[in-house]
C-alpha cells in the first residue's frame, strides 16, 4: 500500500499506525508496525460523523411515536367492534335461554302427562317454569328443580350480568303473562280448562336497543324468533 508520510488511517474498530520505510526509487512503502484499539491511543481520533452508542440520549423519535400511535389505533379498531358483538351475544343469550325453557316445559308436560306453566314476572325481570298442581299457580313450592343453575330451580333472572342488561318487556298469552301447556304439549288458556290457547308473544330488549320477539303458535305450540329491533 502506497501512502503519504505520517498519514493515519482510522477504522471503526481499530486505529492503525504506520511508519515510513525507504523502498528505493519511486516512493515509500509503509508496512504496518502495530495495531491498537483507538481508545488506548493518545489523541484518540474519531471520524467526524462517528457516534458513541453509549452516549446516546434516552428517548423516542417522532417516527417511533407515530408508529406506536398507529398500532394502538389499529388495535382499538379491532377491539371496540368485538366488545359491541359481545354485548349483542349476551342479549341473544337471554332469548335463547327463554326459548330453551319453553321447549323444555312443552316436552316435560308431554313426557310426564302433567301440565306445565311458565310464569313471566315482568316487573322483576324474571320467569320460572312451574308444575301445575291445581287451579292456582304456586311458584314458591311448585317451581321445577334444576341443579345446574345457581338457585337450583328452573328460573331465569335477566338482571344477571351474563345477560348483558336484557329486559323482559312483555309476555302476552290470552291476556295473561303465563304460558300454559297441557298434557299433550299444546298451549291452553287456563290451568285446568281444555280450551286451546291462542298462542302469544314475549318481547325482550337489550340495553343497546336491540329487540327480540318470541312467538308461540296456537294448537301446536311451535316457537319462532324474530329480530324486531326498530
Amino acid at each position: 500500500m502506497i501512502c503519504t508520510p505520517e498519514r493515519i488511517i482510522v477504522t471503526t474498530q481499530r486505529q492503525t499506525r504506520y511508519r515510513r520505510i525507504p523502498r528505493g526509487q519511486g516512493g515509500f512503502t509503509l508496512p504496518m508496525i502495530d495495531s491498537v484499539e483507538s481508545s488506548t491511543m493518545s489523541g484518540d481520533v474519531r471520524m467526524p460523523n462517528q457516534r458513541n452508542p453509549k452516549g446516546r440520549a434516552n428517548g423516542y423519535t417522532l417516527v417511533e411515536i407515530l408508529i406506536v400511535v398507529v398500532i394502538l389505533g389499529i388495535a382499538a379498531s379491532l377491539i371496540i367492534p368485538s366488545m359491541g358483538s359481545a354485548q349483542v351475544l349476551r342479549i341473544q343469550a337471554s332469548m335463547r335461554a327463554t326459548v330453551a325453557d319453553i321447549t323444555f316445559a312443552q316436552s316435560d308436560a308431554l313426557a310426564y302427562q302433567e301440565r306445565r306453566a311458565i310464569f313471566f314476572d315482568i316487573p322483576n325481570n324474571h320467569y320460572a317454569v312451574i308444575r301445575v298442581t291445581g287451579a292456582v299457580l304456586d311458584p314458591v313450592n311448585a317451581t321445577l328443580y334444576d341443579t345446574t343453575r345457581h338457585s337450583g330451580l328452573m328460573e331465569v333472572d335477566f338482571d344477571e350480568p351474563r345477560f348483558g342488561g336484557a329486559r323482559l318487556i312483555s309476555a302476552d298469552f290470552d291476556g295473561d303473562s303465563t304460558l300454559i301447556f297441557d298434557e299433550l304439549g299444546g298451549p291452553v288458556q287456563s290451568l285446568t280448562g281444555d280450551v286451546p290457547g291462542l298462542g302469544g308473544t314475549i318481547r325482550i330488549e337489550g340495553a343497546n336497543g336491540t329487540a327480540w320477539e318470541i312467538t308461540v303458535e296456537p294448537y301446536t305450540g311451535r316457537i319462532s324468533v324474530q329480530n324486531v329491533t326498530p
